[in-house]
């Protein structure tokens, strides 16, 4: 007779492991997650033109200014009709037009 093929026995199970227990929470589609817990600042203003400017103190360096030069214009006024005045240039050509120097009585 012939001989027999061995027979394959396999080799003895371990014992399964234990299961690892979940330390995470699955996440599902849909679900909302929970808003702050804190309030957060406003957002800057991306557009700073159109941002309230804030109130300063207004200079009256222009009011200053404007008062200094009609001050020096009325002293070059009043200085040209002392000059005028003083010359005597009433009879002269432009003026004498103006006025009744040239006129007969």
């Amino acid at each position: 007779m012939a001989a027999k093929p061995p027979i394959y026995v396999p080799p003895p199970l371990e014992a399964s492991p234990q299961p690892v227990p979940r330390t995470y929470k699955p996440s599902y589609s849909g679900q909302v997650p929970p808003g702050p817990v804190q309030s957060y600042p406003p957002p800057a203003n991306r557009f700073p033109i159109l941002r309230k400017r804030k109130e300063r103190p207004r200079s009256r360096l222009w009011l200053f200014a404007g008062c200094g030069c009609l001050l020096v214009l009325l002293c070059i006024g009043v200085a040209g009709i002392i000059f005028f005045d003083y010359q005597n240039l009433y009879c002269t050509w432009p003026f004498s037009v103006l006025t009744s120097c040239g006129l007969v009585p």
